[in-house]
């Protein structure tokens, strides 16, 4: 019944087209929520908030049930070096967090999408690419602890000024890696089977002064029903990515429109701003985990027993404190990445004038991502890194400078 409540908005949309092409008229209504999109968002929302109380009651229940400081006490007497005794401390932690929050994480990422037709992932895929991130959280994590209890020890008062820039490279690596180097391992990389698109995306890129690009659809359809496109790399790692479901699922108009959306957000360097926004951030959260953190246990020495940020029993403290400030600064992330997308339709809409064909893309994302077009306020504040369906095409409708003889704001970026 949910697969077949699924593809009405399409026939309503299809209706939707044709009366707009009787009348003329270039203007795309935004259809209806429909029930099934609707309880995947609430369903969504829930075990969004799930996932926050649980990151929050961990740590907390770790502190007021007298694990942690039991757990220190054990760790002073059959581990004598300081260092040690930290690190298998975070990793006794980690490995009951991940114990913790491994079956949200399936219900969440495997049948949930499953309940509503969203995903083809097979149990073992979706174990084997769950495991693999584990593997790599442990893989990064262990030697990012080190380095923080080494920092702790060595500048008790400017531990988080040089944490926070030691995470600088890391970061550099992540964003330019981890898209060429690391999403083949989980991903089927091929080239475009329709040549002639892949011209028309080429030709669109040079237009935009993105040149020497490798374009390169994979084969998502074995894993989701959603659909996405993207830009990324740089100099000769530089690729266009779009998933075979995309492809299948838009017309070319759309298609072009949605690959100068991601182009956009390349030319008009929205990487590098976000990597700025988030060194930023990580000053400020590094430097308000130390502030809070430290008054805490200056605060509660009968509870915690721990007067030092470098010994092992102060880390569940950091934690319930990092959790709490990454939940009150994520709303700022959000708005900056809000806006970054609205630009690139600004720029996806001058680059190729077709405001139907943005429009009706993100009217057909909306049927088969099953979006909710107007999600409420605080949950568009807290967790919506996008505008919404609603606002995205009301702005493909309205947004149309060269019919009142007005330049664009991007239109000086475009080749001939």
């Amino acid at each position: 019944m949910i697969l077949l409540t699924r593809r009405l908005p399409t026939v309503v949309f299809a209706l939707l087209l044709a009366a707009m092409a009787a009348n003329g008229n270039p203007t795309v209504a935004v259809p209806e929520v429909t029930e099934t999109a609707l309880q995947f968002f609430w369903v969504g929302v829930g075990l969004w908030a799930a996932e926050l109380v649980l990151a929050v009651l961990i740590p907390l229940a770790f502190l007021v049930t007298g694990f942690s400081r039991k757990l220190q006490d054990v760790l002073r007497v059959r581990i004598q070096h300081p260092f040690f005794s930290f690190v298998v401390f975070a990793s006794v932690l980690g490995v009951l967090y991940a114990i913790f929050t491994t079956p949200l994480d399936y219900y969440r990422g495997f049948v949930h999408l499953h309940n509503y037709g969203l995903s083809n992932q097979s149990f073992s895929r979706w174990t084997i690419n769950y495991v693999g991130g584990v593997v790599g959280l442990a893989f990064f994590g262990l030697p990012l602890i080190s380095l923080f209890y080494g920092l702790l020890k060595w500048s008790p008062r400017f531990w988080w000024f040089y944490i926070s820039l030691s995470l600088v490279p890391v970061y550099l690596i992540l964003v330019l890696l981890v898209p060429v180097a690391f999403d083949p391992l989980f991903n089927d990389f091929g080239p475009m089977k329709d040549k002639h698109l892949e011209a028309k995306i080429v030709g669109l890129a040079e237009r935009a002064g993105l040149e020497r690009g490798q374009v390169f659809e994979v084969n998502k359809s074995a894993d989701t029903n959603a659909v996405n496109a993207y830009v990324t790399g740089f100099a000769g790692t530089r690729r266009i990515v779009l998933w075979d479901t995309i492809i299948e699922k838009l017309d070319e108009d759309e298609l072009l429109f949605v690959m100068g959306h991601e182009i956009g957000h390349f030319v008009l360097g929205h990487i590098q701003q976000g990597l700025f926004v988030l060194i930023f951030g990580t000053f400020l959260f590094t430097f308000l985990l130390k502030f809070v953190s430290e008054r805490l246990l200056a605060g509660f020495p009968k509870l915690f027993q721990v007067s030092r940020l470098s010994e092992p029993g102060a880390i569940p403290v950091m934690l319930l404190v990092g959790t709490i400030l990454a939940i009150l600064l994520n709303p700022v992330g959000m708005a900056v990445s809000r806006h970054f997308e609205t630009e690139a339709d600004r720029f996806a809409l001058e680059i190729s004038r077709s405001n139907q064909a943005g429009a009706t893309a993100f009217v057909k994302m909306q049927s088969e991502n099953l979006s909710n077009p107007r999600p409420p306020a605080l949950i568009k504040w807290m967790r919506s890194s996008h505008p919404s369906i609603s606002e995205r095409v009301d702005f493909c409708n309205r947004y149309r400078p060269w019919e009142r003889d007005q330049p664009g704001v991007y239109e000086h970026l475009f080749k001939p």
